[in-house]
């Protein structure tokens, strides 16, 4: 539903977009524990587990990650999304377990 081939009813998408973000939210409020890093600038790499192999378009790939980034900006992870540098996606599959692995380390990286 997040991808920009996808054509979902838009209420079903608005749903998606929330709930991808809360739970981007969620998990980077957990592996923060205490701490708000709050950084400036950042680096990201996510990498796709898909449960069957088959062409995957990069660019749609990087474009479903925006309510994660912003989620992670709610959490305090980031000032804000501005900043980040969004390295090519990784693409993987894994047929048990497919998901998103999303990768922040602070600072600017070409990789």
């Amino acid at each position: 539903e997040l991808s920009p081939n996808a054509r979902p009813h838009w209420a079903a998408k608005a749903r998606a977009t929330k709930a991808y973000r809360e739970l981007a939210w969620a998990v980077t409020k957990d592996a923060l524990g205490r701490s708000k890093p709050m950084w400036n600038e950042a680096t990201a790499r996510a990498t796709f587990y898909f449960a069957k192999a088959g062409r995957r378009d990069r660019g749609n790939m990087q474009a479903m990650l925006k309510p994660a980034f912003d989620g992670m900006v709610d959490a305090g992870l980031m000032v804000d999304d501005e900043n980040l540098v969004e390295l090519p996606p990784v693409k993987m599959v894994d047929a048990k377990r497919p998901r998103v692995e999303i990768e922040v380390w602070e600072g600017v990286t070409s990789g």
